[in-house]
Formats: C-alpha cells, structure tokens, sequence
C-alpha cells in the first residue's frame, strides 16, 4: 500500500459545492480532547497536515477504513465530508443507511446520496473514528475532467471544526490546535469581522463592483474554491453585472459545468488589506426557483482561495475568529484565461486535452477553433510533455504572447495560432 504522502505524486481534483436538503450533524465545537471519536497520536496539542496545493485546491492525503489512501479537498465551505466515488464503499460492502437529495451547484436540479456509518478516517496523526460520511450515488462531479488529476472527496468541516485551524499556503501546511493549548496569535496577524453558522465561515469584506460604488458583502470563506471571488448577482439589488463581461464557465460542480460570466471588482477590501482589479465570477443562483436555497445562509457570494493563498490564515472555529497574515504571495497578479477557451483532461492517465468550450470573439474563436479539438502540440511541445495544469498556465500568459496550436479535429490535423490579449 503506498504511504500517505505518495499520494502528492498521483493526480487530483477541484471544487464543488454540494448542499444537503437533511443534516444529521450533532452538537457545536469544542476541545477535541473530550470526544471518544477522534484519536490523536503521542498526546499531541497540535497537528500538521502537509498539503499540496494544485490548480487552486489544497489536496490532503487520507487514508479511508484504515487501508484505502485517497485524495481529499480541504473544504471550509462544506459541512460534511463526502466521498465520490461509490465503488469504494460497495468493494467494502458497507451498509447504505439513508438515501439523501442533494442540490446540485446551481441550486436548480436534484441529485443523491447515502450516509453510511461508522468509517475510519486518518489524516496525519488525526484518527476520526465512528464517523458518517456521505457517498455520492453517482460519481456526478468528474471532476477529474476539469483539472487533470483524481480526488476521491472532500474532508468537511464535520472532520476539522473541534480545533483552530491554521492554513499556511506558503509551506503547504495545516496546523490543528486543541483550542484548550491555543495561544492568540500575536504581532503580524489581524483579527477579521467574522461569524460563523453550520461550522462555516463568513466574512464581511467592503468590495467596489465599480468606482465609487461600494457594498459590505457577506462573503463564505471557502477554500473549496479554487477563485478569487465570486457574486450571487441576485442575492442583493445592487449586485449587477459591471459593464465589460465574458460569458464563462466558473468551474465543475456537482452536476457539471457552472455557467456564469467573469469580469472585475474595481477593489475587495478586509481591512486593513486591500486588492484592486480583482478577477471575479458573476453567478446568477435564481433564488426564486431554487428547490432550496436555505444553506446560502443569505450570503452575497464566496472568497475562494486565489485571494486566500495571500495569506495565513487562522480559523478559531471554537471561539469563532478568524485571523489574516500576509505571505509572499500577497502582491501577486490574478490569473485569468487570455485565450478565450476552457480546456478538459481525459483518456487514460487523463493525459489527452480536449477543448470544451470557445467564447465567441476569442482569440480561440477567431482561430478556427472549436469545442472537441484534441490539442496535440503548444508551441513545438507534444501534449505528451504536458499537463491540464502546464496548459492552463500557458493560456493564462500575458497579452501579445503568441501560441502556435495543432489539434486534431476527427482525423484531420489542424495548425493554426493566434495572440492572447484581456478579455475582460
């Protein structure tokens, strides 16, 4: 059986947002030293968990019922912890307790799910014992097609909220603290407007949608999203779209592609930080058809993790305070597609690259090239050599670099190129 930390090296996933029409979580936090279902190794106060942190999403080694290590997604923006992949519990011949509906991530259509019991989870030197899980029925997320590598779920805040957890992108680290040996964190760290509500965190940051023209937002702090920013457009009046916007997918969900647009903020500020010319989706969640919109909790949308990896970041979710420190990634420029095409994995080893969708107007688009194409060759370098990731980067560089771009289109092979340049 490979080792925990081996899993770093085999592909993994992205985000999703699944919302539960049932809870069966019990009680609020507090020290992990009175509960019988976790257990701790040598008496420790505190706990690391190394992470990598890949296409925007902190990926955590797990080793599921004691023999199976997995890839999960680090998710403060999920209360529960999930598995995808269902033949791992039907392999285990586990028992399926109750059927759930879930919400997919456009709040529009239904899905499901069991609670199975009693499973076994160890990260590092945290073992939760006992615990109920979700199983997705389906794996409806495929995930995998979106980012390139597999991840088998997602670790919720079922898993973490009983200590203070402290995400240091920089070093790929999280740190659990038993809140009873937690110190405040002194000198460098900023205390942030925050609440907490089902173990999830919000925060209140002031954002300009446009110049001289700024709102408070309730924002969910989620490092299951691997975006600076996103806007419910229709969860407050004022929230509209601003003037210059690309039609643009804003990532897989639980069932499928969120569609959405993308533009910028004119500046988000937390005090006493400040960004401007943030790259933000635009998500209209139709709250008037929504099957159930409860879990929103009347949020105006998500900080994600392209603005979190700014900083270290303290989540005391005991006493329910946040804290913020700036890292060396604090003054780093947003990505964003200069292409106009979004690129998928599949095929074995998920190692052939199709492309998904063109914006129409695009460079892509103005290239010839269209939904299907097998990419082949970027820049005189077989797609053999390259990752979804190395491609991604590649369409991301800076306006008046050129690509020359094969595909294969059916049998037919196709050259052609084209200069990327701001789209929003």
């Amino acid at each position: 059986m490979p080792k925990p930390n081996d899993l770093f090296a085999t592909p993994f996933l992205r985000c999703l947002r699944v919302v539960l029409t049932a809870l069966w979580l019990a009680g609020g936090p507090v020290s992990y030293a009175q509960y019988t279902d976790l257990e701790i190794t040598g008496g420790k106060t505190k706990i690391d968990l190394p992470f990598r942190y890949t296409n925007g999403f902190i990926v955590v080694p797990v080793v599921f019922e004691n023999w199976f290590p997995l890839n999960f997604i680090f998710d403060t923006g999920a209360e529960h912890t999930i598995l995808s992949q269902r033949e791992i519990t039907d392999l285990l011949q586990l028992e399926y307790r109750r059927r759930f509906t879930l919400i997919g991530s456009d709040l529009s259509r239904e899905f499901y799910a069991y609670l199975v019991s009693g499973i076994n989870l160890q990260a590092g030197s945290v073992l939760a014992k006992n615990r109920s899980i979700l199983v997705l029925e389906e794996d409806y997320l495929r995930f995998e097609d979106y980012t390139g590598v597999e991840i088998h779920g997602i670790l919720g805040a079922d898993f973490f909220r009983r200590f203070v957890v402290e995400i240091d992108y920089r070093r790929q680290l999280i740190t659990l603290y038993d809140p009873r040996e937690f110190v405040k964190p002194g000198k460098g760290f900023t205390p942030v407007a925050a609440n907490f509500r089902k173990s999830k965190p919000y925060v209140f940051p002031e954002v300009a949608l446009r110049q001289g023209d700024t709102s408070t937002l309730k924002l969910l702090l989620d490092t299951g999203a691997a975006l600076p920013l996103l806007i419910n457009t229709d969860s407050d009046p004022g929230l509209v779209l601003p003037e210059r916007v690309i039609p643009s997918n804003l990532g897989a969900g639980l069932g499928g592609f969120l569609r959405g647009y993308q533009g910028k903020v004119s500046s988000l500020e937390i005090p006493p930080y400040q960004f401007s010319s943030v790259v933000t989706s635009y998500q209209e969640i139709m709250l008037g058809t929504a099957i159930d919109s409860s879990s929103l909790d009347q949020r105006n949308g998500i900080l994600g993790n392209e603005i979190l990896r700014r900083f270290t970041v303290i989540l005391d979710y005991v006493r329910e305070e946040v804290y913020l420190e700036p890292n060396k990634n604090y003054d780093d420029e947003f990505k964003v597609d200069r292409s106009g095409m979004l690129v998928i994995a599949t095929g074995p080893g998920l190692r052939d690259f199709l492309i998904y969708s063109v914006i129409e107007g695009s460079p892509a688009h103005e290239a010839g090239l269209k939904p299907g194409d097998e990419i082949r060759r970027i820049n005189w370098v077989p797609t053999s050599f390259l990752t979804l990731s190395s491609i991604i980067n590649r369409l991301q560089k800076p306006s008046g670099k050129r690509l020359r771009i094969v595909v294969r289109r059916d049998k037919e092979r196709i050259k052609t190129s084209f200069v990327l340049r701001d789209l929003i």
